[in-house]
């Protein structure tokens, strides 16, 4: 009697493996979403309290005196910039692209959050217009990141 596996156990394995394998990819999707939403949220953070702390700091960045900074919000970027307003042509600017499944939605006037020299206090703030919002729109998921006058991020839902 010969002994040894058939054609078809072999086959019928490798169909079982790769139905896990399958099912195991599908169950990291949302893991990923996460990820990405998570990062995106953590460098936004991080750019809106750089901002805050150069305007704080009296840098010029090589300009010949101080300036406010602040932060521009587009649809899938955000632009860091100095001044009063953003100017999309000023060769300065600095824009950071998002994943392509993110979107950006800012209630802050003119869609920009600018902070004032010295006290790094937003311009113009309000109550209701304080809100920042990452969606991914491949997960579904959303991210809301509220600021105070001050700009210090108060809530992160």
């Amino acid at each position: 009697m010969k002994r040894g596996i058939t054609l078809i156990e072999v086959i019928i394995v490798i169909g079982i493996l790769m139905t896990l394998a399958g099912m195991a990819s599908i169950s990291f999707v949302p893991f990923r979403s996460g990820s990405i939403l998570g990062t995106a949220i953590t460098t936004l953070i991080s750019d809106l309290s750089s901002q805050q702390i150069k305007v704080m700091a009296g840098d010029t960045e090589g300009r010949s005196t101080n300036d406010n900074y602040g932060i521009y919000f587009g649809t899938n970027s955000y632009t860091l910039f100095h001044g009063d307003n953003f100017d999309p042509n000023d060769p300065s600017n600095f824009t950071i692209n998002l994943n392509e499944d993110l979107q950006i939605q800012s209630t802050f006037p003119s869609s920009q959050i600018i902070f004032l020299i010295k006290s790094g206090e937003v311009t113009s703030f309000s109550e209701t217009q304080n809100s920042i919002t990452l969606e991914d729109t491949v997960a579904q998921d959303s991210k809301t990141i509220n600021i105070n006058r001050y700009g210090v991020v108060t809530s992160l839902n």
